[in-house]
């Protein structure tokens, strides 16, 4: 019995190796695919952040531009109607005023005479 079971031992000995140095492999390989998966996932983690950074600060900076302008013209147009109108009223204003200071001036003058 011993010599029968000191053959099946010899046999069977050589296949628990085989299958841990299997195992022991996959292990590895499954170890290091974690680990690559892994640092690929903080690349692109990275690189999205960055990328959508990037992206709101061109979309801030353009909407300062876009108010920079607004505001310009904004400043450039306000009130230019208005102030059209308010330099024709003057002027009609002042005609007005001379005029009756003329015709008051003769009235005093006719008056006096």
């Amino acid at each position: 019995y011993r010599k029968r079971q000191a053959i099946v031992d010899g046999r069977m000995a050589t296949l628990g190796v085989a299958c841990a140095e299997t195992l022991a492999r996959k292990a590895r390989e499954l170890d290091e695919r974690i680990d690559r998966d892994h640092e690929e996932w903080k690349r692109k983690s990275i690189s999205e952040f960055w990328t959508r950074f990037e992206a709101e600060q061109g979309a801030v900076k353009d909407l300062a531009v876009t108010n920079k302008t607004i505001g310009a013209t904004w400043r450039a147009t306000q009130g230019a109607p208005e102030r059209a109108l308010s330099m024709e009223q003057s002027a009609l204003w002042k005609q007005q005023d001379s005029e009756f200071q003329a015709s008051s001036q003769a009235k005093a003058e006719r008056a006096r005479r």
